[in-house]
Order: structure tokens, then C-alpha cells, then sequence
């Protein structure tokens, strides 16, 4: 039921920061309220006990979702469902957020991330931008209001597109701390777990996971100089999870990489574009999730084992 009433139009609005006045006024009328109490008792409807099993109801959910969104062990990476480009959410085992691209619709973008994070806990600590194609970030700059990320970490040509240059701008006029990220920085996830910048181009980042034996390669802004500088794989060796680069682009995504990396599972975040058929009978031999079949896709590690969840 949340997810369809979510998908009625005007379901999600972005919601900027309020004024301190509406929080002054919300008191005041608490204090008018609960002096004029004896006045207004007789004049309210008298309480149901369906209404307080509901309430009840409501309150045990809500404290049973909080247990479920409390730090862990584990290590979460979620591929969002969006139409184009592609958004990914990780959360560390320490409870901390980071949102990887976003596609290239904020009303998407958006109730993804709605239904992936508990509402009293929707604070990015990071925006990484590791593509700088339109498909990739248009979503974001129109949501940067309501996603609020502490900080920004950018990578690629801020002008390469629309959406990059109006981001960039956008980041740089709400006063959101941005850096350049550096090949070989390292982002600490907490519990020994980290996400490595392995290299760094005009289209963005090639970033790598990892947590234990858990190994996952992000190729946001893959281009052919990198598939070149890492000897087209060898020099990353196996990954468990890979996602296809640039939405299954079958020149950058060669099979001798693949062969290479020896992923487990390919990530396919699809575009708008019917898919190629070659890349379709490249990932016809490993196991493969796609946002067009299956929804989000959400995997969980604790560094040896690994957990996955779909959509559908």
C-alpha cells in the first residue's frame, strides 16, 4: 500500500528546510492548547478503541522498522530502480549513508530513496559524483534541496553536461562542502570496510568496494584510457559483483574484462535504450540482475557471506 500510494502524482515533495518561526509557532499553539484544555475537552470526539489499536499498531511498526534500520554488521549496497543512469545507495555497518549518482529523475530518485531509508533517518553523509553524464545526474540536481548530503565528492569535468554543470553550481550555492576526489582516496565505511577511488577520468571514477572478502567494482566513469591502464582487468583481479559500465555498452564492456574480473554477479542498471544484443549474450553466461526485470536490487555482506534482495 506505501509503495502505491507513493506513486500517485504529487506523492513526494521536496521539503526544504524550515524556518525556526514555524517551530516557535508550533510551541505556541502547544501552550495555548494545553491551558485552554478544560475548554476544549468536552468539545472533542470521544476516543475509539479502534483508533488506539491503530495508534498502537502504527507505534509497534514504526519501533520494530527503527531495530530494523539500526547499525549492523553488515555492509549495504542498493541499486535503485531509476529509469536511466543509475543511483546507488550504500549504507556502512556503522549507519552512516552515501549516494552514488543519481539517474536522471529526482521524482524517481527520490521515492526510491524513500522506500529504501527509514524517514527519521534520511541524512546523506555523502554525495559521490563518480559519472558526469546527463543520464547519470539530472535526478540529483533537482533533489539536492531535499537529500541535504553533508558533503560532496566530485569526480569528472563539472561542465561535461547540462545536469553536471547544474549540479555543480547548485552544490556550490547551497554552501555544501565539495572536493575533488583523488585517484587512490580512500572512504573509511566503518568495520574495516572501504570504498577505494582506483582511477580517475573526464567521464568520473572508477571506484572499487570492499569489506573481508567481499570485493564489488563500481565503473561509473570507465572510459577506454582506464580498461587500458588496468590491463583490461588483470590488474584488479576477481570481484564478486560487477556492474555492467555506461548501462551495458558493449565497446566498454569487452569480454576479455569480464573474463578478467570473473564477477559472480553482474549489476545491470538499465537505460531507456533497448538493451544490445551482444551485451545480452555476454551476460546470457553469469548471473545477472536487471532494474528494468527486477526492481531495486539491495545486496548485503558481512564480508564472507553475501546476501541479495530484489524488487520482484
Amino acid at each position: 500500500m506505501a509503495q502505491w500510494f507513493a506513486g500517485l502524482p504529487g506523492a513526494a515533495n521536496a521539503v526544504p528546510p524550515f524556518d525556526v518561526a514555524w517551530l516557535v509557532a508550533f510551541y505556541v499553539l502547544l501552550f495555548v492548547a494545553s491551558f485552554a484544555w478544560d475548554w476544549l475537552r468536552p468539545r472533542l470526539p470521544k476516543p475509539r478503541p479502534a483508533v488506539a489499536l491503530a495508534g498502537l499498531a502504527a507505534l509497534t511498526l514504526w519501533l520494530w522498522s527503527a531495530v530494523a534500520a539500526a547499525p549492523t554488521e553488515h555492509l549495504t549496497v542498493t541499486l535503485l530502480a531509476v529509469p536511466d543512469g543509475e543511483a546507488i545507495l550504500v549504507t556502512t555497518p556503522t549507519g552512516r549513508n552515501l549516494l552514488i549518482n543519481g539517474g536522471s529523475s529526482s521524482i524517481e530518485l527520490q521515492q526510491q530513496l524513500s522506500a529504501q531509508m527509514p524517514p527519521y533517518h534520511r541524512q546523506l553523509d555523502w554525495l559521490i559524483v563518480a559519472g558526469v553524464r546527463q543520464e547519470q545526474l539530472a535526478g540529483l540536481a533537482n533533489s539536492l534541496a531535499a537529500l541535504s548530503p553533508a558533503s560532496v565528492a566530485w569526480s569528472g569535468e563539472a561542465d561535461a553536461s547540462f545536469a553536471s554543470g547544474q549540479l555543480y553550481q547548485r552544490v556550490q550555492a547551497a554552501g555544501i562542502p565539495l572536493e575533488a576526489l583523488r585517484q587512490g582516496q580512500r572512504f573509511d565505511l566503518g568495520a574495516g570496510a572501504e570504498l577505494r577511488v582506483l582511477a580517475i577520468g573526464p567521464r568520473g571514477a572508477l571506484m572499487r568496494i570492499t569489506y573481508g572478502d567481499f570485493r564489488m567494482l563500481l565503473p561509473l566513469g570507465l572510459d577506454f584510457d582506464m580498461l587500458d591502464e588496468f590491463d583490461r582487468g588483470q590488474a584488479i583481479g576477481k570481484v564478486n559483483v560487477f556492474m555492467l559500465a555506461d548501462n551495458g555498452y558493449v565497446p566498454l564492456n569487452p569480454p576479455e574484462w569480464l573474463a578478467n574480473l570473473d564477477p559472480d554477479l553482474l549489476w545491470w542498471p538499465l537505460s531507456a535504450d533497448a538493451p544490445q544484443a551482444e551485451t545480452l549474450a555476454l551476460k546470457a553466461t553469469r548471473a545477472s540482475l536487471r532494474t528494468d526485470l527486477n526492481g531495486w536490487v539491495r545486496l548485503r555482506t558481512d564480508g564472507a557471506l553475501l546476501w541479495l534482495e530484489s524488487e520482484r
